[in-house]
């Protein structure tokens, strides 16, 4: 795979995000002539999943083509082992001495090219923003059962769940959930929603000499929920509201410091008060931890 193949093939190539990662565009397939239709093996590889995204990351200093190598194994790993709680990923090539897809920089780099499932609503904490989803409380058990399953199921630490890396879309398809977890069996209805997990440029597999603060970060949207509660409290009624702040409060954040009565509004104090358990506890520990709360979020709310 070349950039000169697939701006080939584009009709459209819009950029729908950037960070420190690099930037991502959204792909939409020419198919305008005989060959590309009928015969045209690119064509008929993608076109079959619908607009598809690509992430363009260049090497740096903290980004090496071997971190990119890494990222794109970790991902590829866990989306083959469930497709419904990871953003799909088709291809993944590195290309060098090129200025990206739009000639996005000024002189010549080695770039990382992943190209991904399109998720139509955006990140998660875009989605929010939105104001329209009412299902909250079933996305949270979601975003607990993909912790859960990182963690316990596959062994792999992400080492940054946050709202920006879980990614939503919808489809006018009905899509139930069927969680299960110690002999509970539950089913989730999302109403043709789906949230997943995406971006492991980080990710590692669990092994006795973790960094504990790595782990912890699985948890981190959690911190990002008690700290910007604006953004979904109009999204349940009152009630619901509080009980979602004290579960994040007592039945989670809790458990990741040294002192139950921290101000946990305070990310600065957050940081300098986690729990520093020995290392060769930390895969028990946060594994057992995941299962913990996840079986506690199912009761607490009678799901």
């Amino acid at each position: 795979m070349t950039i000169s193949k697939i701006l080939k093939h584009t009709k459209t190539l819009t950029k729908i995000g950037t960070g420190n990662y690099g930037i991502v565009y959204l792909i939409n397939l020419k198919r305008d002539n005989v060959w590309c239709k009928y015969s045209c093996d690119f064509c008929h590889r993608y076109s079959k999943y619908g607009d598809i995204a690509i992430k363009q990351t260049p090497t740096k200093d903290d980004t090496t083509q071997e971190d990119m190598k890494n990222e794109y194994e970790f991902h590829k790993y866990c989306y083959q082992h469930n497709k419904k709680l990871y953003v799909s990923i088709y291809d993944f090539w590195i290309e060098r001495s090129v200025r990206g897809l739009l000639n996005d920089y000024p002189i010549p780099k080695t770039n990382g090219f992943y190209v991904m499932e399109y998720m139509n609503c955006g990140s998660l904490v875009d989605y929010l923003k939105t104001g329209n989803y009412i299902h909250i409380i079933k996305f949270i058990c979601m975003i607990l059962y993909i912790i859960y399953y990182t963690h316990n199921v596959l062994e792999v630490c992400h080492g940054d769940i946050s709202w920006e890396n879980l990614f939503v879309s919808h489809k006018n398809t009905s899509n139930i959930y069927k969680l299960s977890i110690d002999n509970k069996d539950i089913d989730i209805n999302l109403s043709g929603f789906q949230i997943k997990l995406g971006d492991f440029g980080i990710a590692e597999k669990f092994n006795k000499n973790m960094n504990n603060q790595l782990i912890k970060r699985d948890y981190i949207i959690f911190h990002q929920m008690n700290q910007n509660t604006s953004i979904w409290k109009d999204l349940l009624s009152e009630i619901h509201y509080n009980k979602m702040l004290i579960f994040i409060r007592e039945n989670i954040l809790k458990y990741l410091y040294k002192d139950d009565s921290i101000n946990y509004i305070d990310q600065h104090i957050m940081w300098n008060t986690l729990q520093h358990l020995p290392l060769e506890n930390s895969n028990i520990y946060f594994k057992d931890l995941s299962k913990k709360i996840l079986i506690e979020y199912i009761d607490f709310f009678e799901l």
